[in-house]
């Protein structure tokens, strides 16, 4: 089994669990390395406000041997242009080994919250949505894409319910494209897996769009907020990135521990 590169713990606001039971968790899936990536956010008006302490995160991770198992110090970045310089200064003195981008936040509202989606047109928010991609990648401060798609995570309320892929895909075609000029790494996030979407982001139809671009590199993440959650899903994504020809690698080839 690959490794589970987006798992949080106790050093992230909304996450539970010590680093150690988390690796003992890849351990015992028969995971060849997990990788830590607490947030790291810097919106005032978030709940997670620069509520990371990475001096005592990171000095854990130090502590945590688990036989077989490699073990990764990253980051999830909430972007957020307006925080660029704020964001650019943090990852200067950050010496982990790799950083993922996210976008939880667009014009319209959080992306986790269901008025955003009652109060704003889809169109707008995908095209805020892809908007902020494309900064973000430009940027050149990340080595892993977050759980693209992440609105219907939230936005699909019931199981069963239908998320309007037709109308999103031209701007998350773009991303794909850009993702793929970056040379940054595509993360399969099995997050809503868990979910009333029940699937994962991107989805396979969307996996697909990006192998025909060109892509054939992905990271995959649980997203895991608890140790129960690390590796969540794994099974069910591996065969259908087998055969659309993507191989599951670690983050940052350039960073590999040891």
């Amino acid at each position: 089994m690959p490794g589970d590169f987006h798992v949080h713990t106790r050093y992230s606001f909304d996450a539970r669990g010590e680093p150690a039971d988390c690796a003992a968790r890849a351990g015992r899936l028969g995971l060849d390395a997990i990788g830590f990536s607490e947030h790291a956010d810097f919106d005032p008006a978030d709940h997670g406000y620069l509520s990371l302490d990475l001096e005592a995160y990171q000095r854990a991770l130090t502590e945590v041997a688990e036989p077989g198992v490699q073990v990764w110090c990253g980051l999830e970045v909430d972007w957020q242009g307006r925080f660029e310089p704020e964001i650019r200064s943090y990852l200067a003195d950050f010496d982990g080994h790799y950083v993922i981008g996210s976008v939880h936040f667009v014009t319209g509202g959080p992306l986790h919250l269901r008025s955003t989606f009652q109060r704003n047109p889809m169109e707008e928010l995908y095209r805020d949505y892809r908007d902020a991609h494309l900064h973000m990648l430009h940027s050149g401060l990340f080595d892993v894409v977050g759980h693209l798609d992440f609105p219907k995570r939230y936005g699909v309320q019931r199981p069963g319910d239908m998320w309007p892929e037709a109308l999103v895909e031209p701007y998350l075609v773009e991303v794909l494209a850009a993702v793929v000029e970056a040379g940054v790494v595509l993360e399969v996030n099995t997050g809503g897996l868990r979910k009333p979407v029940a699937e994962p982001s991107p989805s396979l139809g969307f996996l697909g769009r990006y192998a025909e671009l060109g892509g054939t590199r992905v990271v995959l993440g649980s997203d895991a907020h608890h140790p129960t959650e690390v590796g969540a899903g794994f099974a069910q994504v591996l065969s259908e990135l087998r055969r659309l020809g993507l191989e599951a690698v670690d983050p940052a080839d350039r960073a590999r521990p040891g």
